[in-house]
Order: C-alpha cells, then sequence, then structure tokens
C-alpha cells in the first residue's frame, strides 16, 4: 500500500493566485504572457491558466487585492533574455532588487549559471523567470 506521501509527490501541482478583478487577469494572463486562459464554471468564480508540460495556475477573484513580497509563481525559460525582451514589448516592467543576498541588473540576477528575473502581475503578485 502506498503512503499518502507518494501519492501527494507524484501529483500535478499548480500555482493559486488571487485577483481583485478576473476581466483585467485573464486579458493579462492572456495577451500579455501568451498563457491560454480558460473561465471555471462557478462556484467559485475563477481562471485556469494552462502553461507547458501540464502545469498551470488558477485564479480566483477576492475583493481585496493579496499582499504579499515574496515570489508567487516561477516560469522556467531557455533564453531569459528573450522571454524578458519579449515581455517588456507587451508592457511587461522588471523589478529591481538589492539585497543582501541578491542584486539586479536591468532586471537580471546571476548566481551561476542560474538567471532570474521578476515581475509583478496587475494584482501585485510577483511572477518569476529563471533560466538554468
Amino acid at each position: 500500500m502506498q503512503s499518502t506521501i507518494t501519492k501527494i509527490s507524484t501529483a500535478v501541482a499548480y500555482t493559486t493566485l488571487a485577483s481583485t478583478d478576473l476581466d483585467r487577469a485573464e486579458r493579462y494572463y492572456r495577451d500579455v504572457l501568451g498563457f491560454d486562459v480558460e473561465r471555471m464554471p462557478s462556484p467559485p468564480n475563477g481562471l485556469m491558466v494552462h502553461a507547458g508540460q501540464g502545469t498551470g495556475l488558477s485564479i480566483y477573484e477576492r475583493p481585496t487585492p493579496p499582499h504579499c513580497d515574496a515570489t508567487a509563481m516561477t516560469l522556467l525559460v531557455e533564453d531569459l533574455d528573450a522571454a524578458m525582451s519579449d515581455l517588456r514589448a507587451h508592457g511587461v516592467t522588471f523589478e529591481e532588487y538589492d539585497l543582501p543576498y541578491m542584486k539586479t541588473t536591468n532586471g537580471v540576477a546571476v548566481e551561476g549559471p542560474t538567471k532570474a528575473s521578476w515581475f509583478k502581475d496587475p494584482d501585485g503578485n510577483i511572477l518569476s523567470l529563471v533560466q538554468m
């Protein structure tokens, strides 16, 4: 008999984010970030955003914006510079950080072979791009 931990460890995982405006979130994740977005039936009203390799995220609506200063979702990309260029063309602004453990230059932090950048969706959720 398999343990619960083993069953959970093989489950598909996805991120859940909050939005104060599902229509705006749908436009952003579809038109700016380029994901396939599906409206979920009610209740709860929400969006299912389909990403690569069977992954994705769920977005639900709530009356007040989330308040989190940590990365909510990371997207693994093959070419960070190209991904950032594409997103900048769609109006995305990348965050700049100057922290004791990390500093960005032109929106990019480099540690060894890994490069990363961060940006916010319209609700302030922090999203990250990482090239390994």
